[in-house]
């Protein structure tokens, strides 16, 4: 997959390169891949510090820090509501939750 936003013809085929300037629906799954990131990042720091994946890997853990998950923001914009399902129409950080179902 080729990396959006990034260094020209930049690509991945990591799952984890693929959270790289993306939003993630739960904030448990952001923390978990934060942490799997660091795992990675630890592993092939170990194995070959020159792998271009690790400078992909490392920009995809220092964005899952400071980006926040859809849960996590709709929490704060609509408190007493609660995400029972969720559909995207293309891309949902751009709708304005327009398309989220609450109980």
């Amino acid at each position: 997959m080729r990396l959006i936003g990034r260094k020209p013809n930049e690509s991945t085929t990591d799952p984890l390169g693929f959270a790289l300037c993306t939003w993630l629906i739960l904030e448990e799954t952001r923390r978990r891949q934060q942490t799997e990131t660091q795992e990675m990042i630890r592993k092939l720091a170990d194995q070959d510090p020159s792998n271009p994946m690790l400078d992909i890997l490392q920009r995809t853990s220092v964005e899952l820090k400071r980006i926040d998950s859809h849960d996590k923001v709709f929490r704060k914009l609509y408190p007493g509501y609660e995400i029972i399902g969720q559909q995207g129409c293309s891309d949902l950080t751009m709708n304005l939750w327009n398309v989220c179902v609450c109980k």
